[in-house]
């Protein structure tokens, strides 16, 4: 507050100075809040009446005046407080002043210069009320301690009389002497005066009774005081722990157990009959009272009433009421029949199974308390398809034989009645009765020549004896036969080996199977004499670059090893005659006596055309005889020997590889230069020395022009040769033998030949650089091992790989250091051979077959002759695999099956996985046949007692034996082998045939490309 005042006037003090605060009469705008009770001049009231309270703004600082009506504050700047005093309620108090209605409070600028401040002390002070002392200020308020007016004495009032005095005023009040032995004790004139005394008689005789002043009454028992408790049923009663204890008692007891004895303290012994009392509401039993017994109940046989409604004619019985039971049943099958013993008997409907009386009728039910028919009929099916079923009311199910009611009057068939299945039949075993497919064309092991994507139409007849066919198939597509049972299907065969299947069925469900083969191509090769009918080209060969010269020396690996073993064994001396004069110059005839090397060097590389060749005979030396023929050179010493040396005397050359028109190969030489190096001719005598000078390029030019001249000769009528007999070499020319299948001799030897077609030779550049040979080849069987009868005789020979792909063209891969390729065509016909030679025409011995155990299968007596009726093929022409296909393989078999004698003519067809590779161990080319796969098989039983186990000998066959005979084949053994060509170098040496030979190595590099090629078996190898 003091700080907003002093505030306030800092304010006014400037408003002065700029308004002089205000006019020199200022009046205050009447406000509600300064004046909300004034009226104006025109109310009618006296404004004097109203202005000198109501205009008080409890501002000490303003003169508050009314002014009409209107209350009027003028500042008045000697009226305010200092900055040391409070104001309050409109007056000014110094600081510290006391309230002077409040001694408690002062005035405390600094807490509050507008109100009263509690004192901070509790200083003494006054509340005004004597009955208080030690007054003191608390929160501003003075409080006192209230002081005690008591005397100690129960018998005043004691007060304060509120002028700092007590007053003790006499009372009435109960009170206590401090006498037990009082009662009653009354306060009289500030007095307690004592009541009358208490009576202690407790009326116990066993007790001793007194009052003590402190305690008050007192009882002590009176023990073996003698006292009496006034009643004739007690005698000799005795005081005990304060209590009359009654030692005897009168007996009371009649000995009757129909009354209840006791006794009246008065009048004694009494007997109170209770013979009523026997009750036990029994009505099967009477109540009766026994004196010694007591209450007794004896069974009774009177009527009664068991309260059971299921019961009737009740009767005591042993003491129970017992009823016979009722019979609730009322004879209806559709009621439950039950009783209940508060109700009685009761009926209820129910929908149970029942019967109506009626045998044909089943799921008989009740309803509404009737049996109700079933809504089904008897089911009198016995599940047999034999019977006809029918039911009687009366009597139930009929079923009555039918089983003639299944003949259908076909001889073909032997009719029967089964429980289950109903009507069936057997067909009899007939050759008539089961399908007959018979094939006019193509016959059997037919080879066809024909277009490639020209059909050829299959015709023939089907029927049955046993009725109508009901489905025919060829390869699997439906043919729907003429009415005569004859058909006809255009098929487009394969390039190669072709198999028909033909399977038929009757309505009698008799079925009928037949496969027969034909090969089909729009060319064949019948190689029968040699050189005809061959495989153009069938064999490939490649020398790389490697093979031609390795550059490396020795071993001889290749090809350059045949010029330097030539080369070697040349005999300069040879090229010259000794008693002929190579020059004759100054007076001398000069012979050439000897002339030697002592080695050569030879590189061959393939050029386009052929090979380029580098020959250097190396260090030779040579002995001169110098005749003299003069006068003069007698002088100078006559003759003298001398000699010459020659570092090396090179000759290049092309060797030009071509193909002659009688397929031999033909080597030619183009370019040929000779050059001698290092020549150096010396003499033993001094004056022919001399001379060397002038008769040295005589001597030089003589036997220089002569050694071209002879090494010129010698590429070409003796490396040429040689080069060609070498490559030559290469061919395959052979005959092997191929064991028998049955194992019997002699065996089957095979004739492979070729001879070359072409040449191709290039350079480094594009590459690879190397030799390709392309030959014809043929193979020829030396003996024929087949029949002398068709279908062998009318065999067109070996179906061309033709309308696969791009055919049968030679690709040689040119990949590794040597390359041998095997057309599909030369492989077959190297399988033709073997089958020409008889490869599928033996008679079967049982010990063949293997681990086949034929007893197990029921089977004794077996013999079996294999015919081939088509060779062997090898082709990928089908799924891309080289496969082995053999078709119309026909066996005849006799044997007993389980006792039967069975005569067969079975015809087969298989294929198998083949290959064609190099063994690695043995060098030799094998033809590998693997398990046979995919086997087609027709069994015809040619006696008719034995057509019943023509389907159990079909299954034999194909699980057994024809597997059996397929493993004769190879099943992953070599079926035929034959050697690699091989180069021999030794006559070339001057060696005895078979001293150095250059062999073929197979290789296996997974880096290498596939051994199959469009129709081509590749071999991969190396010359060692």
């Amino acid at each position: 507050m003091g700080f907003s005042r002093g505030l306030q006037r800092i304010l006014c003090v400037a408003a002065l100075f700029a308004i002089s605060c205000g006019d020199e009469s200022t009046t205050s705008v009447p406000t509600p809040d300064n004046n909300t009770s004034d009226m104006s001049p025109d109310s009618g009231v006296d404004s004097g009446e109203l202005c000198p309270d109501a205009c008080n703004d409890g501002d000490a600082c303003t003169q508050d005046e009314c002014v009409e009506g209107a209350c009027v504050h003028t500042y008045d700047a000697a009226a305010c407080c200092t900055d040391d005093q409070c104001e309050i309620d409109g007056a000014c108090v110094d600081n510290g002043a006391p309230n002077p209605e409040n001694s408690c409070e002062v005035c405390l600028v600094v807490s509050d210069d507008a109100a009263w401040t509690p004192k901070a002390d509790a200083g003494g002070c006054d509340d005004g009320n004597a009955c208080t002392s030690n007054d003191t200020c608390v929160d501003g308020v003075c409080v006192g301690q209230s002081f005690q007016c008591d005397d100690g004495n129960p018998c005043t009032d004691d007060t304060c009389d509120g002028a700092g005095g007590c007053m003790f005023a006499n009372n009435t009040a109960d009170c206590s002497d401090g006498d037990a032995c009082t009662d009653g004790d009354t306060c009289v004139e500030g007095a307690c005066v004592p009541g009358p005394g208490l009576s202690c008689d407790d009326s116990n005789p066993c007790t001793a009774d007194s009052c003590d002043p402190a305690l008050g009454c007192t009882f002590v028992p009176d023990d073996g005081a003698t006292c009496t408790d006034n009643s004739v049923c007690t005698e000799a009663s005795v005081c005990l722990a304060g209590e009359c204890v009654v030692q005897e008692v009168v007996s009371c007891d009649d000995n009757n157990l129909c009354t209840i004895d006791f006794c009246d303290a008065v009048d004694g012994c009494d007997h109170e009959d209770i013979s009523d009392r026997c009750t036990d509401t029994n009505p099967c039993t009477d109540e009766a009272c026994d004196p010694a017994l007591g209450c007794v109940f004896p069974f009774n046989t009177d009527p009664c009433d068991d309260n059971n409604l299921c019961t009737t004619v009740d009767t005591c019985t042993n003491g129970a009421c017992i009823g016979s039971p009722v019979n609730p049943d009322d004879g209806n099958p559709c009621t439950d029949d039950t009783c209940d013993p508060a109700v009685g008997v009761i009926h209820v409907n129910n929908t149970l199974a029942c019967d109506d009386n009626n045998a044909c009728t089943v799921g008989d039910t009740c309803a509404d308390g009737g049996c109700q028919p079933g809504t089904q009929p008897l089911s009198c099916d016995d599940n047999n398809l034999c019977t006809s079923d029918s039911c009687d009311p009366a009597t139930g199910c009929l079923n009555e034989d039918i089983s003639d009611t299944c003949e259908d009057n076909n001889p073909c068939t032997v009719n029967f009645c089964d429980p289950d299945t109903g009507c069936g039949f057997t067909v009899v075993q007939s050759f008539t009765c089961r399908p007959i497919i018979n094939i006019t064309y193509p016959p059997r092991g037919a080879t066809i020549l024909g277009p490639i994507g020209n059909g050829i139409t299959v015709t023939g007849t089907v029927d049955s004896g046993a009725g109508d066919i009901t489905t025919f198939q060829i390869n699997g597509q439906d043919v729907t036969p003429n009415q005569n049972g004859s058909f006809s299907l255009t098929l487009v065969p394969d390039a190669g080996a072709n198999t028909l299947e033909f399977s038929a069925s009757d309505e009698l469900g008799t079925e009928e199977y037949r496969v027969q083969a034909f090969h089909y191509s729009s060319a064949f090769t019948n190689p029968t004499t040699s050189g005809q009918g061959n495989v153009n080209p069938g064999l490939g060969i490649y020398l790389a670059q490697d093979s031609i010269d390795d550059k490396q020396s020795p071993p001889p690996t290749d090809l350059a090893a045949i010029f330097k073993g030539v080369l070697d064994g040349f005999d300069l001396s040879s090229f010259f005659d000794s008693d002929t004069p190579i020059a004759s110059n100054s007076g001398y005839d000069i012979y050439l006596t000897s002339l030697d090397f002592a080695g050569s060097t030879v590189t061959l590389d393939a050029i386009d055309g052929g090979l380029r060749v580098r020959a250097s005979l190396n260090q030779i030396e040579g002995g001169l005889y110098f005749d003299c023929t003069a006068f003069g050179c007698l002088l100078a010493g006559g003759d003298s020997n001398g000699g010459l040396d020659i570092d090396s005397i090179v000759i290049t050359a092309n060797l030009i590889i071509t193909v002659n028109p009688d397929n031999t190969l033909a080597v030619s030489v183009n370019n040929p230069a000779t050059s001698v190096n290092g020549l150096d001719i010396y003499s033993n005598n001094i004056w022919t020395n001399f001379l060397l000078g002038i008769i040295e390029p005589f001597i030089r030019g003589g036997l220089v022009s002569d050694l071209e001249t002879e090494l010129n000769t010698q590429l070409s009528t003796v490396l040429g040769p040689l080069l060609e007999d070498g490559l030559g070499a290469l061919a395959f020319n052979q005959v092997f033998s191929l064991p028998r299948l049955d194992g019997n001799p002699p065996p089957i030897d095979i004739a492979l030949e070729s001879d070359f077609s072409f040449s191709d030779f290039q350079d480094a550049s594009p590459g690879p650089q190397g030799g390709a040979f392309g030959l014809r080849a043929w193979a020829t069987s030396t003996t024929r091992g087949t029949p002398n009868a068709d279908p062998f005789n009318a065999n067109l020979g070996v179906p061309m790989r033709v309308g696969c792909g791009a055919g049968q063209q030679m690709v040689i891969p040119k990949a590794a250091p040597l390359e041998i390729v095997f057309a599909d065509d030369t492989i077959n016909q190297i399988l033709r051979a073997a089958w020409w030679g008889g490869l599928l025409q033996f008679p079967v011995d049982p010990a063949l077959l293997g681990n086949v155990d034929l007893a197990q299968y029921g089977v004794t007596n077996l013999n079996m002759d294999v015919s081939g009726y088509l060779p062997p093929v090898a082709t990928d022409c089908v799924n891309g695999e080289l496969r082995l296909y053999i078709g119309d393989l026909r066996i005849d078999a006799t044997l007993d099956l389980f006792g039967q004698p069975v005569n067969a003519e079975v015809y087969v067809a298989f294929d198998a996985p083949i290959t064609l590779a190099a063994n690695p161990n043995s060098g030799d080319i094998e033809i590998i046949i693997q398990a046979i796969e995919n086997v087609k098989l027709e069994v015809n039983v040619t006696n008719e007692p034995a057509l019943g186990v023509e389907s159990a000998l079909a299954s034999l066959l194909e699980t057994q034996l024809v597997p059996a005979l397929g493993g004769l084949l190879g099943n992953g053994t070599p079926l035929a082998s034959f050697p690699l060509p091989e180069i021999d170098l030794s006559a070339s040496l001057g060696q005895p045939p078979g001293t150095s030979l250059i062999r073929i190595v197979p290789i296996n590099d997974a880096g290498l490309p596939s051994s199959r090629q469009s129709g081509n078996t590749v071999i991969y190898g190396r010359l060692q």
